[in-house]
């Protein structure tokens, strides 16, 4: 289980660890608060947080927790909901604020752009 909060920090929980031995982990994601996190259910490592005001996305991976494996910034506004895809561990999908649902494709992460697309998002954006 993963938990957010107002400074910027996230916890990850094993629920099935004795009671008092649970928290297993926390990390400072952003600078103002988080206020919403969600585990891949097809790959058991990867976990996304968000909910700065700023409207990035962090995208981390529980074996190498020292920073984001990713980020996704495109909304203008405070995320508050991401949900995994159940067919694929790559896409994700995020709800904001600023009354927009895009659809992310982190496989595609760092790709090349052409000169024309750069108005169309970053390459993992596959779908605003």
């Amino acid at each position: 289980m993963i938990s957010t909060a107002d400074d910027g920090h996230f916890k990850i929980w094993d629920l099935r660890r004795a009671e008092g031995q649970q928290f297993t982990m926390t990390f400072k994601a952003a600078e103002d608060s988080l206020c919403v996190g969600s585990f891949n259910p097809i790959n058991e490592h990867l976990f996304a947080v968000a909910g700065e005001e700023s409207g990035n996305i962090s995208v981390w991976d529980m074996r190498m927790p020292a920073d984001a494996i990713n980020h996704f910034i495109h909304h203008s506004s405070q995320v508050t909901l991401l949900e995994w895809s159940p067919e694929s561990e790559y896409i994700l999908a995020s709800g904001s604020d600023d009354h927009k649902i895009n659809i992310w494709d982190q496989s595609n992460a760092g790709a090349e752009q052409g000169r024309g697309d750069y108005d169309d998002g970053p390459p993992e954006m596959v779908f605003p």
